[in-house]
């Protein structure tokens, strides 16, 4: 309901205008450093892009983003897995840790904030940073891709209900 007060004080009559200030985060509003703390991803990373850098002084500055699609892993039912595209990267160490993988590989990580004992030099913040993923955790990497797509880590197609099997079996015959 606050929302379309809001509308109507600014001169929106209906659902076909917006405010820049109501951009989504992301492309689905997906807040990568928020929601996926803690959580078991797998990150394709797309480009390296440069984009304004609205927080510069400078005029005309940029900053370069990554720009990767994003796979929230379920872990429990990996088919269930939540898929963000073309989400933006800003944060040094993340973008330092995909930037080699553009096009190349996917990358398997979980993401969390360093402790303040991890920080190197004084006068630092934590930053955000990839663990690297146990053999568990790449084996649901793998559940997930498989559940969308078989042949993409040389599984096999399961077989429907209405595929015969391989060979009949053979009827002993009596004497």
């Amino acid at each position: 309901m606050g929302k379309d007060k809001d509308k109507k004080k600014s001169g929106a009559t209906d659902d076909n205008w917006a405010k820049p200030s109501e951009a989504p985060a992301t492309g689905d509003g997906w807040n990568f450093t928020e929601e996926a703390e803690g959580r078991l991803l797998l990150i394709t990373p797309l480009e390296s892009k440069e984009v304004p850098d609205n927080y510069s002084k400078v005029p005309g500055a940029v900053k370069e983003v990554i720009v990767a699609n994003i796979v929230v892993i379920d872990e429990k039912k990996p088919e269930k897995s939540e898929e963000h595209l073309a989400v933006w990267i800003f944060q040094g160490w993340l973008k330092g840790a995909l930037r080699g993988f553009i096009g190349e590989r996917k990358v398997v990580a979980r993401l969390r904030l360093q402790k303040k004992s991890e920080v190197t030099k004084k006068g630092n913040n934590p930053a955000w940073i990839f663990d690297d993923p146990t053999d568990k955790e790449y084996a649901l990497a793998k559940a997930y891709v498989e559940s969308i797509d078989p042949f993409a880590t040389g599984g096999k197609a399961k077989k429907s209900k209405a595929e015969p099997d391989e060979k009949p079996a053979k009827k002993k015959s009596k004497k």
